[in-house]
């Protein structure tokens, strides 16, 4: 989904000045990646998404469970990872400001058949995917690559895990 977010310069400078951690990792045995942090629902990032969620046909009706940002620094590379079950859902949404294909730093989805696919990191572009599809983020070249992360459960799944 391409020009979702009006407010791209806005979001970005929300982002660029919350404060990160180090040491999450996207696999039990894997070391930790890149930098977090929790987006609270009080943020002009939060609200700009979530006005976008409550239109979406895929994710109107789920319940999100996690909303936080991923920091990652020139040229660090992430570990290829799944986010959750078949009843859960991811959407990340691109934040950087500035897009140059020479970059890299695009989302990479490794299909059953072991072939690779990837999704651009257009200024303000929002993918939806199923959680149990493995994925990584590649790393821009020169300039720090921020994407927003929204996660989603099934309401009956929800309700039956809590």
């Amino acid at each position: 989904y391409d020009n979702q977010i009006q407010n791209k310069e806005d979001i970005y400078k929300e982002i660029c000045s919350l404060p990160y951690n180090f040491g999450e990792t996207d696999n039990v045995d894997s070391k930790p990646t890149g930098l977090t942090t929790e987006l609270s629902e009080t943020t002009l990032t939060y609200k700009s998404i979530y006005a976008f969620v409550k239109e979406n046909e895929t994710l109107k009706d789920k319940i999100i469970h996690r909303t936080f940002v991923n920091l990652f620094i020139p040229g660090e590379y992430a570990n290829y990872h799944t986010d959750g079950s078949s009843k859960e859902y991811t959407l990340l949404y691109y934040a950087n400001l500035n897009f140059d294909l020479d970059e890299d730093g695009e989302t990479k989805f490794l299909s059953e058949n072991n072939t690779l696919s990837s999704i651009l990191p257009i200024p303000g572009r929002i993918i939806v995917f199923p959680a149990d599809y493995k994925h990584t983020a590649s790393p821009y070249r020169t300039i720090h690559r921020f994407t927003v992360a929204f996660k989603f459960k099934e309401k009956t799944w929800y309700n039956q895990a809590n």
